[in-house]
């Protein structure tokens, strides 16, 4: 059996916005604080694979390096960067803040529309939510291949991504309707937050949803 965790990243430190490709960065000590929860949990990983957005791939570093790895799997020393972990692209709504959108009435109306139904109702320039399913699809399936042909018993790997791509990771294995109006609302994945799937005989099978990686203060709750 291998077990797999998806960890969300921290709170990005920037105003509030649809950040997907924008690659915006999280504050260190928000960073570390994740870091130290993990080794707490004394999670060890064969593997660690990570979205290429620093806003991922800095923890990820983290992670390796102070919490360690288990040295009995290929490459284990390296962060996997997989470009298709990577956030929804929300093309010309991407990283552009929600207090500026909402001066324009047409462009907020867009994004209400979307809100509601993003299968229907894209954004201009952006990636289809089909595409975004598909490739996050794609790279779930290359991983889960790759640690069952590796067959390395009880291993513990890690995917340092956005929520995005885990509720689409959850969308594939508990086959949802993603054409369906609020399908994402069934899933509340917070900032540090740890999802547990096992895979055993090509069989996923979800232990746990976004649980809390990370203690936070009255002010700076994970939303």
């Amino acid at each position: 059996m291998q077990h797999i965790y998806l960890l969300r990243h921290g709170k990005v430190a920037a105003d509030a916005a649809l950040y997907g490709a924008t690659d915006v960065a999280v504050m260190p000590e928000v960073n570390q604080a994740i870091v130290n929860n993990i080794c707490q949990q004394k999670l060890i990983f064969n593997r660690i694979y990570s979205s290429p957005l620093q806003r991922c791939k800095t923890l990820a570093q983290g992670i390796s390096r102070q919490c360690g790895e288990r040295k009995n799997a290929p490459s284990s020393d390296e962060i996997i960067v997989k470009k298709d972990l990577q956030e929804m692209n929300f093309g010309e709504f991407d990283g552009v803040l929600f207090d500026h959108i909402y001066q324009d009435k047409a462009q907020w109306h867009l994004l209400e529309k979307f809100w509601l139904a993003p299968s229907q109702y894209p954004l201009p320039q952006a990636e289809l939510l089909l595409m975004f399913y598909q490739r996050v699809a794609k790279a779930w399936q290359d991983i889960c291949q790759t640690l069952t042909n590796e067959n390395i018993p009880n291993s513990q790997h890690l995917v340092v991504c956005h929520g995005g791509v885990i509720r689409m990771i959850l969308a594939t294995l508990f086959n949802d309707d993603i054409e369906q109006a609020h399908w994402y609302k069934k899933y509340t994945i917070g900032y540090g937050s740890l999802t547990h799937i096992t895979v055993e005989q090509g069989l996923a099978t979800v232990v746990s949803i976004a649980q809390p990686c990370l203690l936070t203060s009255s002010k700076d709750r994970v939303l």
